[in-house]
């Protein structure tokens, strides 16, 4: 760093990482380059000319149909849990009435 002859790679995923990077390279007029630059999107006029290099991040947003689909199929599991624990309960309590009834007989 000291030759400035091998670049410093500065891991910046988010816009304000990525502008102290830029400050600090400004201030020290070092080569370098910007890696993991998830919002770099943002400042993408101030990469413009090209003189420093970026590493863009393979993060994908997640798939907002996919997110639907889980929670339609999520909320259908509890509708049937739901009807299951009904079936369960109504099964309980017409065996202790019969149960009930039992007793009033014998006795």
């Amino acid at each position: 760093m000291v030759k400035q002859e091998m670049p410093v790679y500065f891991r910046a995923p988010k816009v304000k990482d990525i502008s102290r990077a830029l400050a600090l390279q400004k201030d020290l007029g070092m080569k370098m380059v910007i890696s993991d630059a998830e919002e770099a999107w943002y400042l993408k006029d101030q990469f413009k000319t090209g003189t420093i290099p970026l590493v863009l991040s393979l993060a994908l947003p997640e798939d907002k149909s996919e997110k639907k689909a889980e929670a339609k199929a999520e909320a259908k599991e509890k509708k049937v849990m739901k009807r299951k624990l009904r079936r369960r309960i109504r099964s309980i309590q017409i065996r202790r009435r019969k149960h009930l009834k039992r007793k009033e007989h014998k006795v």
